[in-house]
């Protein structure tokens, strides 16, 4: 096959597979060849691809080239342009390969849907899917208390596999106190993150698991008020380690001015709470997208019903009509399951990779702080510090610093101590006081005790006067007489 006879089309496919190529290489290691030394280069997909596509390849225009381009400082790479007459080499063929690889080893993709008992979470997954993947026999062996439950899923069309976990929370929102009801969710969600990176550090990795979620659904209960506190704070949690997208269940119970209305005021209460609807992922049109139809109003079923024109669609029936699944009209359940399951989905999977970068910086980050703790290390050095030697410092106290990086990182265990202090406060503030009670007790007894003395002690004196007079020789009938005369020696005194 001639250089020049090449398919533009191959070229832009090839073009987009560096793009990705990139993606990938982002904040990886990169081996520089002409010194041999390791350096950590983080290439963006912009600059890298730009500079890569300076000279682009075309079938008009091959002439050899040796020109050095330059990507990063400290690394450069030769790119050579084929002549017209120099026999192809089977770059074309690498999206094909690529294609072929994706096809064999399939995907990943985790789901979590987060919302109130009832909300219809089961309902739109098996809707989603187009069949019953989450049958109600096992929804109601499932404890209603559980925090979190992971479902999963392989799906297959046209030869592609798909690996789908759905990660439920029947306990959201059903107890009496729910100040802290989402705390399951994104400590499933952090821990996800940690076990990856612990996965990532093991020295054999071929049987590591990516369990790390993609996209959640939050699923606001048509009340036709707005959303609650716990939605603000659920929400407000949820897309700060997410990528977040509101839905309004069972939006067939609204008309269409009510639905109109009720977007108004979900889209108002966000943007008062400063709450980012997935806000990691860094395309702005694939954002307006989102955006347009936000917060999405859906309706679930799996049942087929014949509509006004004849034919056969998913919806429910009413005595009115049929509200149909899969029509816009109706509802955004197409333009939802276009974001998820179609075009979308590498946006949402390559967003999320990225936002684990940023996790996992900050992450070493504070576990190597923790780890030179005490010691006297200047910034400047540490600064100038290698990988090796800064993963030495981050292994010296690993298993303390992870456990206790994941205890300040829980609200509940902070909540739980702040409550506990409190009452600690009171109990002793209570003991003081009944300490002080009961000193102001013993105190009025002793004075009434030393009053007693005190009586009896006068009584004592008179009683040896009385004695000492009757031995004088002093005829006393009784004691009265006694004090008589006694008030009388007194005023001749």
């Amino acid at each position: 096959m001639d250089t020049e006879n090449l398919d533009k089309k191959q070229f832009s496919s090839f073009d987009s597979e560096i793009e990705v190529l990139d993606t990938r290489l982002k904040g990886t290691t990169i081996f520089n060849d002409s010194t041999n030394l390791r350096q950590n280069v983080t290439l963006y997909n912009s600059d890298l691809f730009k500079k890569f596509t300076q000279k682009p390849i075309s079938s008009k225009r091959c002439l050899a080239s040796n020109q050095t381009q330059e990507f990063s400082e400290g690394i450069s790479t030769n790119a050579i342009y084929m002549n017209r007459s120099t026999t192809t080499i089977g770059l074309s063929f690498l999206p094909e390969q690529r294609e072929s690889i994706c096809r064999r080893n399939g995907g990943n993709f985790s789901l979590m849907v987060v919302g109130s008992p009832g909300s219809g979470k089961t309902t739109f997954t098996n809707t989603l899917f187009g069949t019953d993947l989450i049958s109600m026999d096992q929804k109601k062996d499932t404890n209603p208390t559980s925090k979190v439950v992971v479902n999963g899923f392989e799906v297959a069309e046209e030869g592609f596999s798909l690996r789908i976990k759905v990660i439920d929370t029947p306990g959201f929102g059903g107890s009496v106190d729910n100040l802290y009801a989402w705390v399951p969710a994104t400590k499933y969600l952090d821990d996800q993150f940690r076990i990856h990176l612990l996965q990532e550090e093991q020295p054999v990795r071929n049987y590591r698991v990516d369990n790390r979620v993609h996209c959640c659904l939050y699923f606001i209960v048509p009340n036709g008020k707005g959303l609650n506190q716990l939605d603000i704070l659920s929400m407000k949690e949820l897309s700060r380690r997410i990528n977040l997208i509101p839905v309004i269940s069972k939006s067939d119970t609204f008309s269409t001015e009510d639905l109109k209305h009720f977007k108004a005021i979900v889209n108002q209460t966000l943007e008062l709470n400063n709450i980012t609807i997935c806000g990691h992922i860094l395309d702005q049109n694939v954002k307006d997208q989102i955006y347009s139809h936000m917060p999405f109003a859906i309706i679930g079923s799996n049942e087929y019903h014949e509509n006004s024109q004849g034919k056969l669609v998913r919806g429910r029936k009413y005595d009115w009509g049929i509200a149909e699944i899969e029509n816009p009209i109706h509802c955004d359940f197409i333009h939802l399951r276009e974001i998820l399951m179609g075009k979308n989905m590498l946006d949402l999977i390559i967003s999320t990779d990225m936002h684990y970068e940023s996790f996992r910086s900050h992450y070493l980050g504070e576990r190597f702080k923790e780890a030179i703790k005490g010691q006297s290390i200047s910034e400047a050095n540490i600064q100038r510090m290698n990988g090796l030697e800064q993963l030495v410092y981050f292994h010296q106290k690993i298993l303390a610093s992870c456990g206790e990086t994941t205890k300040d990182d829980d609200p509940i265990l902070i909540d739980k101590q702040i409550k506990m202090k409190e009452k600690f406060a009171g109990i002793i503030a209570n003991q003081e006081r009944r300490f002080k009670d009961w000193k102001r007790a013993l105190i009025e007894k002793q004075n009434v005790f030393n009053t007693d003395i005190e009586k009896l002690h006068n009584r004592i004196i008179k009683l040896k006067d009385l004695i000492a007079h009757l031995e004088s020789g002093y005829v006393i009938d009784n004691e009265s007489d006694y004090e008589s005369i006694e008030s009388n020696n007194e005023a001749t005194k």
